[in-house]
């Protein structure tokens, strides 16, 4: 008895050092980790679980025995508890489900396809577009892999750009990669593509920094060779059939090959590059975040079984809670080939708002192929969570979003180097070959809004954006990088990130 009391005081000082617990929320039957369940606490510091459940609660001062977890998940019993009286890392949530049957819904008896044509015409007035200031935390994460790269040399009037060459370059090329994006800050704006500032406090790249290196090896090596047998003011003109591109010499070259050897030079110019990267990263932010609000909301909510509903069959499964709220759970497929999604939507009964979908698309999205180019977008799934924030209207709370794709060629290319101050022919290298390459992509986006606070309009346009911020880059997951802030817990994929040295 007295070991399990020691093991017990042991348990509860690793949940609470440092003014942080680190929890998995889990079903009590099932055992099954249950995702994106919404985490709220007495001293301002509100969350979301990730994809496995996994959740942490930050708090600036230490613990006390005031301070308490509440706990929500649409379908199951809320879940309130002392974080003093934690006695494990695990959380369990009871099934919470009402028989339709049973109880009179609302005071009109309201099949599914009624409720979306409430949920359709109170879209307006009941999400909160006007411009707030909201704190973001948002991780992105791209995987690649190449199916096939392979290159048949026609011709080749420079002796060191052969087959052989080729292939050795191609071997070389990683088959697979990932990286990923980690930035916390504020969004500033309203749910519009145009009106949206962003002010980022702190950003982490994971990236395979061998991999970039070998990619660099590379464009330093075809450069050497060109660097050599090309004369100094030639131009290359690219041609695959119908399309061509002219590109300069120093252009191609110069970029690649560093021939500084002042140390001053380097130093100022590793300065310029980190102030582009620091931009560079800003605006990729920026857009995506801009891409997303736009993509929800625009005169309504842009989802297809809303802006398309009569494509859909709809089925209420079951009328549940989120906390005191009751909430309805409705089914959504296509009624035939046209709709492009099956999904679920969990919508407030009283004020008829979309509080939750999970959507996943049922057919090729996007298909493209001509003149040997090919894109298909083949796989999109969806999860949006939405909360009022302790106003009237909704607002995004949390977004996940991962999108598959493939992309290929299948072509001629000319490559000639052309030189108008030689004397005769302005041809002075030519390489011919078909170039055959297909590369499959992934990618995969998380955002969590902590809070959402009202601000005018004439508030954000006095708004700078500042493009200067702390940024580092990473090797591998650090698990105490994000120690002092609140984010979103990774999942296992990003936990077990490193780079691969061999």
């Amino acid at each position: 008895m007295k070991r399990i009391f020691y093991y017990l005081i042991f348990l509860k000082i690793i949940l609470l050092q440092g003014q942080q617990i680190n929890l998995q929320v889990i079903d009590s039957v099932t055992k099954d980790p249950i995702p994106f369940t919404t985490i709220l606490t007495n001293f301002n510091h509100n969350t979301i679980s990730n994809e496995e459940g996994f959740f942490r609660v930050l708090k600036s001062t230490n613990f006390s025995n005031k301070d308490s977890l509440f706990i929500t998940c649409v379908g199951y019993n809320e879940y309130k508890v002392a974080i003093d009286q934690l006695k494990q890392s695990v959380i369990e949530l009871t099934e919470k489900t009402i028989k339709l049957n049973s109880i009179i819904l609302t005071s009109q008896n309201l099949d599914a396809y009624e409720i979306i044509k409430k949920v359709k015409e109170r879209i307006d007035e009941k999400y909160l577009t006007n411009y707030s200031k909201k704190k973001y935390f948002m991780r992105e994460s791209f995987f690649q892999k190449w199916d096939k790269m392979k290159m048949e040399i026609e011709k080749s009037t420079i002796s060191e750009l052969n087959r052989k060459f080729w292939d050795s370059i191609f071997k070389s090329i990683p088959k697979n990669d990932s990286w990923h994006t980690e930035s916390l800050g504020h969004i500033y704006g309203d749910w519009s593509k145009e009106n949206q500032k962003i002010e980022i406090i702190k950003a982490v790249d994971l990236a395979d920094t061998v991999n970039e290196k070998g990619y660099e090896r590379i464009e330093k090596k075809i450069a050497e060779i060109l660097n050599k047998k090309t004369k100094e003011d030639s131009y290359f003109k690219f041609k695959s059939g119908i399309f061509s591109t002219k590109v300069d010499r120093e252009e191609l070259i110069e970029e690649s090959i560093d021939s500084i050897k002042n140390d001053s030079a380097i130093i100022k110019k590793q300065l310029e590059k980190k102030n582009i990267e620091n931009e560079n990263f800003y605006k990729n932010r920026k857009n995506r975040i801009s891409r997303i609000y736009d993509g929800i909301y625009k005169k309504g909510l842009k989802f297809e079984f809303l802006k398309k509903s009569y494509l859909y069959n709809f089925k209420i499964i079951s009328y549940s809670y989120e906390g005191e709220i009751p909430v309805y759970k409705i089914k959504f497929k296509p009624k035939s080939s046209k709709g492009k999604y099956n999904g679920n939507i969990w919508i407030d009964s009283e004020n008829f708002s979309i509080m939750k979908i999970i959507q996943q698309n049922n057919k090729v999205l996007r298909d493209f192929s001509l003149f040997g180019i090919s894109f298909e977008l083949y796989y999109h799934r969806a999860t949006l969570v939405f909360n009022n924030f302790s106003s009237e209207k909704y607002q995004l709370q949390f977004l996940e979003s991962e999108f598959k794709f493939r992309s290929g060629i299948n072509r001629p290319i000319k490559i000639v180097e052309k030189n108008k101050y030689v004397r005769g022919r302005r041809k002075q290298n030519e390489l011919l070959a078909r170039i055959n390459f297909n590369l499959d992509q992934s990618s995969n986006t998380t955002l969590i809004v902590f809070d959402d606070i009202p601000i005018k309009e004439g508030e954000y346009n006095k708004l700078k954006e500042q493009k200067s911020f702390k940024q580092d880059k990473l090797h591998s997951y650090d698990p105490n990088y994000w120690k002092d802030y609140s984010v979103i817990e990774p999942n296992q994929v990003i936990k077990s990130f490193k780079v691969n040295s061999n």
